[in-house]
């Protein structure tokens, strides 16, 4: 991970572990391993090519002949009709510290790819039902078809066993596998 706050936090739960600070374009770590499992969608981080083929390149590096490659990425064909259907999404959970809501706003850019800004705003529920801002976040992200990501793996020298669609709390993304043969 890039962040050593995650990296800590990681440590925590898994005291023992062996745990890297890199960025997944450029990883470059001593041993090689049978698995690397990349959560939370973070390849649409990945805005150009050339990004994707780096890190799929040295992901290749670092996994054991045989070894496997699973990430989950955002479908291109579901998440831009829906963005685009519903430029404004808010999310609200209840907590055992109270409501919180999420107020994202998307904009397009497709210039280098099926990408978009996404601008969040987060807020916790006051005592009058009212809700107070506590931050806000805004990052660029990159939806990849299902195609576009298995010749991104496949120019990167791994072969792609399978590609699962999966529900989440907004919309569909894909989980990839792949392995280094």
């Amino acid at each position: 991970d890039r962040s050593a706050e995650m990296l800590q936090f990681a440590r925590e739960i898994l005291p023992g572990g062996q745990f890297h600070q890199q960025d997944m374009r450029y990883i470059q770590v001593p041993d090689t391993f049978h698995a690397v499992l990349i959560t939370a969608r973070s390849v649409s981080y990945l805005l150009q090519n050339a990004d994707a083929l780096s890190t799929f390149q040295n992901i290749k590096k670092v996994l054991k002949p045989g070894g496997i490659l699973t990430f989950d990425f955002i479908d291109a064909n579901t998440y831009i009709p829906h963005i685009l259907a519903n430029p404004v999404a808010i999310h609200e959970v209840d907590t055992p510290k109270g409501k919180f809501k999420r107020e994202n706003h998307y904009h397009i850019d497709f210039t280098i790819g099926w990408c978009l800004t996404w601008d969040a705003k987060y807020f916790k529920q006051n005592e009058e039902g009212g809700y107070e801002p506590l931050g806000n976040d805004k990052h660029q992200l990159r939806a990849f078809t299902e195609d576009e990501m298995c010749l991104l793996l496949e120019l990167s020298g791994l072969k792609v066993h399978r590609v699962l669609e999966r529900p989440s709390y907004a919309y569909n993304t894909k989980v990839a596998i792949a392995q280094n043969v």
